[in-house]
């Protein structure tokens, strides 16, 4: 940090030079993202399509048996109470990719107020959803604290200011 005549202050970077240096070094995770399809950013009236991206990360030291582990990341839905053919061909996507763990990081309803309309739409998405060895959700902010209790009855595990340790072949991940 320094400062000019003014007075102003002036932060230099140092965390990120630091950021920088810790990820050239061999022992580093690597990280290679590998944009797939984009879908529109703003989809006001109803959904068309979803953004897929890949991420290939490369974890030196990482366990045989959580080699090739391929996780879906959700997040951000905001569904409401009519169902579009677009979360029928993400239902499908979301099957054909295989994926061993399917994470749904929140925002599943739009109405911050009242997500009960949305219910039936949430149902239906969450039952069409799979992944080998489980999917796991928390909500976010347009869900609300009541919306994880309504769907105890759906695949998704709810995390809730709690961690699931999942064991793969003598290994864990650990979700928090």
């Amino acid at each position: 940090r320094s400062r000019s005549a003014g007075g102003a202050v002036s932060m230099s970077r140092p965390k990120r030079r630091l950021f920088a240096f810790a990820m050239s070094t061999p022992t580093a995770p690597t990280c290679e993202l590998i944009p797939d399809r984009r879908g529109k950013w703003l989809q006001l009236l109803r959904p068309y399509d979803f953004e897929w991206n890949r991420v290939r990360l490369q974890i030196p030291d990482l366990p045989a048996s959580l080699r090739g582990l391929r996780f879906i990341h959700l997040t951000d839905l905001h569904l409401r109470k009519h169902w579009h053919s677009a979360f029928d061909r993400l239902i499908e996507r979301v099957r054909a990719a295989d994926a061993d763990l399917l994470l749904f990081t929140g925002d599943f309803v739009d109405n911050k107020r009242n997500h009960l309309p949305a219910l039936p739409t949430v149902h239906r998405l969450a039952e069409g959803l799979t992944a080998r060895r489980g999917c796991f959700a928390i909500v976010g902010n347009h869900d609300g604290p009541a919306f994880g209790p309504a769907l105890a009855k759906t695949r998704f595990d709810w995390i809730s200011g709690q961690r699931r340790v999942i064991e793969i072949e003598g290994a864990a991940i650990e979700l928090i």
